[in-house]
């Protein structure tokens, strides 16, 4: 994804202002490999085992970030060093991809979204701006719908529009 892009929906977001730092670091092996180290991962009440990134200062307002379609937590890569210093960033890798566990069944957005509650509400988070890249958008939708009370913004990259009947 682009870092850029990424950079100008948080400053449409309110997030950070223009003059905040202009480019994220570059890219290179050690940090992508430092990024990956410090993925934690967490046992959900609900059996499923989610990595995540728990990063910048713990009292300030929570961000998630959620990846899109096989990708992983390394699509926020080029933006973390840019909001993590005024925002807590959860950057999640989702069932089924990166680090986290790989179930044989139950891939629905539902079923993401309840990992993304679930994972909140285990580290305390009442609400957070909410962050979701193409699959990561349909999430983020989700989440927001059942969970109205946990999303403060929404932020969609690469979105498509979701039906929120029952299925």
């Amino acid at each position: 994804m682009n870092g850029a892009l990424l950079l100008s929906c948080a400053i449409l977001a309110g997030q950070i202002s223009e003059t905040a730092d202009a480019a994220a670091p570059s890219l290179t092996p050690a940090r992508i490999e430092n990024f990956d180290s410090r993925k934690t991962s967490i046992l959900l009440s609900n059996g499923q085992t989610i990595a995540y990134i728990d990063a910048g200062p713990k009292e300030a307002p929570a961000i998630v970030l959620i990846h899109g379609y096989t990708d992983s937590a390394r699509d926020w890569l080029p933006v973390e060093p840019l909001l993590q210093k005024r925002f807590r960033l959860i950057i999640v890798d989702l069932r089924g991809h990166g680090a986290s566990g790989k179930p044989e069944c139950c891939y629905t957005r539902f079923d993401f979204a309840y990992d993304i509650e679930l994972l909140l509400r285990s580290l305390q988070i009442r609400t957070a701006d909410v962050v979701g890249h193409s699959l990561g958008s349909v999430v983020a939708q989700t989440l927001a719908e059942l969970w109205p009370g946990r999303t403060r913004r929404l932020i969609l990259i690469s979105s498509t529009g979701t039906s929120f009947g029952t299925q």
